[in-house]
């Protein structure tokens, strides 16, 4: 699935949000992002990871959260702890870039990257596209 973000001075650009994160009642859900079409970094950026709930179809209240900062390289960027599921049914993530002097922000849609309970997981992975500033 695909979401958009707009940059300062530049058009709009797609992010990809990759494959969905499954398993069994128990599985640790994770999730990781990697930036593209980027200008220099500035290691003062971060993103954000949000999960949220079966049920939670418009991403309003995140159940975790997960942030890695200092994001100076295009990644990958992963979540260290997780959420370990409690229930089956479709949890959804999103990433948030921040942006920094040289990047502008982008993020994934609600949606975009379900983490499914009740299948084997395949491999996380989900793609920004940050738009230069510059």
């Amino acid at each position: 699935m695909w979401g958009r973000a707009c940059g300062h001075h530049a058009p709009c650009e797609h992010l990809d949000d990759g494959n969905p994160n499954a398993g069994p009642t128990g599985t640790k859900l994770q999730d990781s992002a990697t930036l593209s079409s980027t200008g220099t970094l500035e290691g003062t950026g971060s993103i954000t990871f949000k999960l949220y709930a079966p049920g939670d179809t418009h991403c309003t209240t995140p159940i975790h959260t997960e942030t890695v900062t200092g994001i100076s390289s295009d990644g990958p960027f992963s979540t260290t702890t997780g959420y370990v599921a409690k229930s089956l049914g479709r949890y959804n993530w999103t990433a948030s870039f921040s942006g920094d002097g040289n990047n502008s922000p982008a993020s994934t849609a609600c949606g975009a990257g379900p983490a499914m309970q009740g299948r084997s997981p395949p491999p996380p992975r989900r793609y920004m596209t940050a738009v230069r500033t510059a």
